[in-house]
């Protein structure tokens, strides 16, 4: 899992498999001090793909003053 955070907001990165046996990623993000939180579900098909999304959300939040948190080594 993969945590970034700003002084208000979260967002949060884990690669899983899904009730089917997909490998999914799924984002949750909200504001730190709220109980409004969202999560999105992304299914992938290969490893690339997985590498590209990851890479892709990492950098767009690093756009907008998230800073790293928490990584756990055995999502690669």
């Amino acid at each position: 899992m993969l945590r970034l955070e700003t002084k208000t907001k979260f967002y949060e990165i884990l690669i899983t498999q899904d009730l089917l046996g997909d490998t999914v990623l799924i984002c949750y993000f909200g504001g730190k001090n709220s109980h409004r939180h969202q999560s999105k579900t992304i299914k992938l098909d290969s490893f690339l793909q997985y590498c590209k999304a990851y890479k892709k959300i990492i950098t767009t939040r690093f756009k907008h003053g998230y800073w790293f948190i928490h990584h756990s080594p055995q999502d690669f």
